[in-house]
């Protein structure tokens, strides 16, 4: 093999946790000062929006687990999909959102239910009747899952004509679907219900909740993982509403646009509503389930990491 015909050289700075505070303040300053090399930031972690921030700046990043996004005219790099230690059939972040994406709208419920019971094993029966999903759909996911070695697929030992279906990388699957879910387009908004704090925002919820108990929502976010074990304080307030319901709870809560207010909530539409079969009820109040609450904390910023880390130990991922 010949050598390469170029070497590119960067300036190197290293950063355990990047979030969109540090790059505004600190890495666009960096970059923008004189120097013989393009800027390089290395991460242990990122959130999402400071990840987008140095992609719309032009700054090269290298993450730990995998992310790369190389600038230095004329090259250019870019990849969000962590490298798998198990060789890939296919990039599962390239397939188009079928029915085989475990990633998928409703196809993500075979990796939500095997994440949240991480020490369990399960037929292709017992995912069909866990999931709602079609035993063709389920078997299909399985098989994608398995492709990328996140599960041990094994012949049940009464029966060997039964699979058996557990979760073997967590972590890994977790780390692909985070970057699937950073691209995912959610419709969202900024609600003030004339609520001060999170606190005050949970209180009118609640009193949403007792007048019209049919309603479905559910808290998520740092303000959903604070009421699981309270690791860092929330901001603000998202909460995953159905579809169906939007209109109903916008009724209910009847909220303000006003420019100058903070916004009491981010309301975000449910892909699925498997979401809020699965929710739980922490001080009264319904909590979308541990894998949301981790795929939401992963992008929300530093505090809200440490949130995911607490629920990645509580899950035993």
């Amino acid at each position: 093999m010949e050598p390469p015909s170029k070497a590119w050289s960067f300036r190197l700075r290293q950063v355990h946790d990047l979030t969109e505070r540090m790059v505004v303040s600190e890495i666009l300053d960096l970059a923008g000062k004189p120097a013989s090399k393009p800027l390089l930031v290395y991460f242990e972690r990122a959130s999402a929006s400071a990840t987008r921030i140095l992609r719309e700046h032009r700054i090269s990043f290298i993450g730990k687990a995998g992310q790369c996004f190389l600038f230095h005219p004329p090259l250019l790099v870019d990849r969000e999909l962590p490298p798998i230690d198990a060789p890939m059939a296919e990039p599962l972040t390239s397939v188009r959102a079928d029915e085989r994406n475990p990633f998928g709208r409703t196809g993500s419920r075979v990796l939500r239910w095997l994440l949240l019971h991480p020490l369990e094993e399960f037929s292709m029966h017992d995912l069909t009747r866990d999931t709602g999903l079609s035993g063709a759909l389920v078997s299909r996911v399985v098989h994608a899952l398995d492709s990328e070695a996140w599960i041990d697929l094994t012949p049940d030992r009464q029966d060997r004509r039964v699979r058996r279906v557990r979760m073997r990388r967590p972590r890994q699957a977790l780390a692909a679907w985070s970057q699937a879910w950073e691209r995912r387009r959610v419709p969202a908004e900024s609600w003030n219900i004339r609520a001060d704090g999170v606190e005050a925002a949970m209180r009118r919820l609640m009193r949403v909740k007792k007048h019209n108990p049919d309603l479905r929502w559910a808290v998520g976010g740092l303000a959903g993982a604070s009421l699981i074990e309270r690791v860092a304080e929330p901001a603000t307030t998202l909460l995953w509403v159905s579809r169906d319901h939007l209109e109903g709870l916008r009724t209910a809560l009847a909220p303000t646009r006003s420019l100058r207010a903070q916004p009491s909530l981010r309301v975000a539409l449910a892909p699925d509503d498997f979401i809020f079969e699965l929710a739980e009820q922490s001080k009264g109040v319904p909590v979308v389930d541990r894998v949301q609450l981790w795929l939401d904390c992963s992008g929300e910023g530093e505090r809200a990491l440490q949130a995911a880390d607490a629920i990645t130990r509580g899950m035993g991922w």
